[in-house]
């Protein structure tokens, strides 16, 4: 925040770095759904419910079964114009047709949700006041950027083009979102921008630059600009959010900033590996963080 927005506060600042809070990226994603005619989704019909009351017994004496199953079966990258180099989109399948406020769907269908990978817009955290633990106001400002509409829009037509082909026709009955009726540009569009959720993958408001950068906040070892003994080491120190989920990327960056306060300079291999380590010049975070 800015020192004048902190000055509002009441809140003396030590430092002024004005880009804490900001650039604030998330991915996006629309739920897509259709109804399952070959019924072998999971629901709370009386076919549904019979297949789900054995589950607890195959999972205890097989390991199987839905129990051992992610609630995502399967998913894919894909790019949404042939231009693209790398994906801006994934489409993740999950077995069921999620319906708000029931544990088992009432009906036999399937989610498809479709993610938004590489997002343009840029929103903003902002403190509500003094008081450490009042909660923060957060504005993702989603779709600010219309580019964004326009790929999750590619997305739906992509999903359409999946489930009408042959070997999803045994399974895929009428679309329940967004819809038959729902075709134009424009009708797309307000959906996307009405149902859209998030996968909560908050990221980049404690950006990663160097100190000639008006909005860097961390150097590349994840350093503080201009303040002492103090390190930011989550995906907020993302410039550019990863087009891919953040889990992992996060655990990379909390290894590699134990390993900088540790005094390491290299990856360290683990004990026994035949593969040898890296050369002995340092490796600033930003080597690591890619987009895959």
């Amino acid at each position: 925040m800015s020192p004048s927005e902190l000055a509002r506060l009441d809140i003396p600042p030590i430092c002024a770095l004005p880009g804490v809070g900001k650039k604030l990226q998330d991915h996006p994603s629309i739920t897509l759904a259709a109804r399952d005619l070959a019924r072998v989704s999971h629901a709370s019909t009386v076919r549904g419910m019979a297949r789900l009351a054995v589950t607890p017994f195959d999972y205890f004496f097989r390991h199987k079964g839905v129990f051992s199953e992610s609630v995502i079966n399967c998913g894919g990258y894909v790019r949404t114009r042939d231009d693209l180099l790398i994906p801006d989109l994934k489409l993740e399948f999950m077995p069921m047709m999620r319906q708000f406020g029931r544990t088992v769907p009432r009906h036999h269908g399937f989610n498809v949700f479709a993610v938004l990978l590489r997002p343009e817009s840029r929103g903003i955290v902002r403190l509500r006041s003094a008081d450490p633990f009042e909660k923060p106001l957060i504005r993702p400002c989603f779709f600010t950027d219309t580019r964004d509409v326009e790929i999750l829009i590619r997305g739906i037509r992509i999903f359409r083009d999946i489930v009408g082909r042959p070997p999803m026709a045994q399974y895929c009955g009428p679309e329940v979102l967004p819809g038959s009726q729902v075709q134009s540009d424009s009708q797309l569009s307000e959906f996307v921008r009405k149902y859209a959720g998030t996968v909560y993958h908050p990221a980049g408001t404690c950006k990663m630059g160097p100190s000639t950068d008006p909005l860097a906040v961390v150097d590349p070892e994840l350093r503080v600009h201009g303040v002492e003994g103090l390190r930011v080491a989550d995906v907020s120190i993302m410039p550019t959010i990863v087009g891919a989920n953040t889990n992992a990327p996060a655990m990379m960056i909390g290894e590699r900033v134990a390993a900088f306060i540790l005094g390491q300079r290299h990856p360290v291999m683990k004990s026994g590996s035949s593969e040898s380590t890296t050369s002995g010049h340092q490796v600033p975070i930003d080597a690591t963080i890619g987009q895959p």
